[in-house]
């Protein structure tokens, strides 16, 4: 009995430095930006000799960011649209801000939120050439796309306490 309760109180003392080192590397998101997009019909391609990591050609469009990146967007759409429940997106464009533009990837998941399929969700990650316009190399997004408005409205998150 002694020698199991001497094992439990050492597990319970790893479990408890584990909880620590845990809890400690949990981030703390907030809201850096938003960007809100309209897809453009028979807008032709921003940047048409860039070619796609994946997926077809889906639309261009422009919209406006707010917050820490605050400016106009232009971008191009490519969707893996070969399954029903996700569509892996690739979005390519640029940031104009300060009389300068600043390139940009994204890189998500749109899986549907509506029954109609009419809304999508995305889950994803930005990235900028310039690492310096998010304090890091890569920011989470998370979003809404509308399809009877052709619009998104996406959230960038920035952990403030790991830079």
């Amino acid at each position: 009995m002694a020698l199991f309760l001497l094992r439990m109180r050492r597990s319970m003392g790893v479990l408890a430095v584990v909880l620590g080192l845990a809890s400690a590397a949990v981030a703390a998101p907030q809201q850096a930006a938003e960007i809100t997009l309209h897809a453009l019909p028979g807008q032709s391609k921003w940047l048409p000799k860039e070619s796609p990591l994946f997926g077809e050609y889906l639309a261009s469009g422009e919209g406006a960011v707010s917050g820490g990146l605050a400016g106009r967007i232009v971008w191009d759409l490519y969707e893996d649209q070969s399954r029903e429940d996700r569509h892996p997106a690739w979005f390519l464009g640029y940031l104009e801000r300060e009389g300068r533009r600043f390139p940009f990837v994204i890189v998500g998941i749109y899986t549907p939120d509506s029954a109609d399929r009419l809304r999508w969700r995305i889950s994803g990650t930005i990235t900028f050439d310039d690492a310096k316009l998010l304090g890091a190399p890569h920011a989470p997004i998370t979003g809404l796309f509308e399809a009877n408005s052709m619009s998104a409205r996406y959230a960038v998150w920035i952990d403030r306490d790991a830079r």
